[in-house]
């Protein structure tokens, strides 16, 4: 591992990759500013946004925000997130998406938890969102699914990355996340971005920490998407709600909310947490090929997924044409701004 990073000029550091979602982006920034523990820089990465996306940073007046803009686009948040990591600061670091919302106590909660052993990955619950009932004061989130829970293991997203998302919960040992280094790209990968970096994490040594609480908000399953329009073109009117919702409740009444949909949902036969008989076989085999991957770096699950079909960049050639319509991307070479992530800085 390199050397530590405990003398780190602050405490988070909170990497933000975006591409023109300013309005959704103007929440989560805000939901940041709500924290209360205030040790924390924001790392803002536009993925060759307009102008507006800067602006928007800009607002706030806040000195711990900086704001990169990457010349030429990537099309998803590899390229931001590995720029961003080069120009962290901070003795832990996290990556934040652009449309998520973190409960006020959220850092807290993960810093301190967080082990001195250099190795730490500390993962909170987190739940979906896909509306809200209403507007304003009123915009309680309606809840989706619980992504995570205690009884996840390291084991578990080893062949589906469903229960790693959102990266936004995470907070990682920059030691950690040195030795790991930067996100690969999607078009060079079979599994995702998220999968493949939390796996060579694991690689490397990662002390997987899953905590009790729910402290964050997934925002990307909302269903409010009209005909006709892609995913980055729905209003942020959800966000904003939940976001205006959450600011007024506080943390604990959030997560008495959240509790009470998850029961009602269970009374209803509508299994909160992901359940039967393909959810358990999947487990099942993920237990029993993970401790050879974590052992020798032997990734049968990368064989089971190129077998049923996955190939590279597949997924993210899906994921633009729902989010923008846009097509794949040539890979970027991103060697010179990783090195000097300034080159890039907008302010």
């Amino acid at each position: 591992m390199p050397a530590t990073f405990k003398n780190a000029a602050v405490k988070v550091s909170v990497v933000i990759a975006t591409y023109e979602r300013a309005d959704a982006l103007r929440e989560t920034l805000g939901s940041l500013i709500d924290q209360q523990y205030e040790d924390w820089e924001g790392i803002v990465v536009g993925d060759c946004c307009s102008p507006l996306t800067g602006e928007v940073v800009r607002s706030f007046g806040d000195p711990r925000f900086r704001y990169y803009r990457l010349p030429e686009r990537c099309g998803e948040q590899s390229g931001p997130n590995s720029v961003g990591l080069a120009a962290a600061r901070g003795r832990y670091v996290t990556f934040l998406n652009h449309d998520d919302l973190l409960f006020p106590d959220h850092f807290v909660r993960v810093v301190a938890a967080m082990p001195e052993t250099g190795n730490g990955f500390v993962m909170s619950g987190a739940v979906t969102v896909i509306g809200a009932s209403g507007t304003g004061v009123l915009g309680a989130p309606v809840i989706g699914i619980l992504i995570r829970r205690p009884s996840f293991k390291a084991a578990t997203p080893f062949l589906s990355d469903g229960l790693l998302e959102p990266s936004s919960s995470w907070l990682v040992d920059r030691q950690l996340a040195a030795a790991v280094g930067s996100w690969r790209p999607a078009a060079m990968l079979v599994r995702t971005p998220i999968q493949d970096w939390y796996l060579r994490a694991v690689r490397q040594g990662a002390q997987i920490i899953m905590l009790d609480q729910i402290t964050t908000f997934y925002l990307a399953d909302v269903s409010s998407v009209p005909s006709g329009l892609k995913l980055y073109q729905r209003s942020a009117e959800v966000n904003r709600a939940v976001f205006v919702w959450l600011r007024q409740v506080g943390a604990d009444a959030a997560r008495l909310e959240v509790s009470r949909q998850l029961e009602l949902l269970r009374q209803s036969g509508k299994s909160p947490e992901p359940r039967g008989a393909r959810h358990m076989a999947r487990n099942a085999a993920a237990n029993m090929a993970f401790p050879l991957f974590r052992r020798v770096g032997l990734d049968l699950g990368k064989l089971y997924l190129r077998a049923r079909g996955h190939r590279k960049g597949v997924w993210l050639a899906n994921v633009l044409r729902d989010r923008t319509g846009e097509l794949l991307p040539p890979v970027r070479d991103l060697g010179e701004l990783v090195a000097d992530p300034e080159r890039c800085r907008v302010f």
